[in-house]
């Protein structure tokens, strides 16, 4: 979210980072890294809140940056 913040208070050089998405298996067991460069957030959703159920929280976030690769 904090990320996502600087895009929107136009921060854009503060916004951009070296990062990497990660791929796991059940086990926890690495299958595949993508690491990106000069990326920023354009786009964040937060977790829909079900509280009826034990249901998992999940988060998205979509990453423009100016360059990726395949790392495994």
């Amino acid at each position: 979210y904090n990320w996502r913040q600087k895009v929107v208070d136009g921060d854009m050089a503060g916004a951009r980072k070296r990062g990497s998405v990660v791929l796991y298996d059940a086990k926890g067991q690495e299958l595949a890294r993508f690491n990106f460069v000069r990326g920023w957030p354009t786009k964040w959703k937060g977790p829909d809140v079900n509280t009826t159920n034990n249901a998992v929280a999940v988060e998205e976030i979509t990453i423009a940056h100016e360059g990726l690769i395949r790392a495994k």
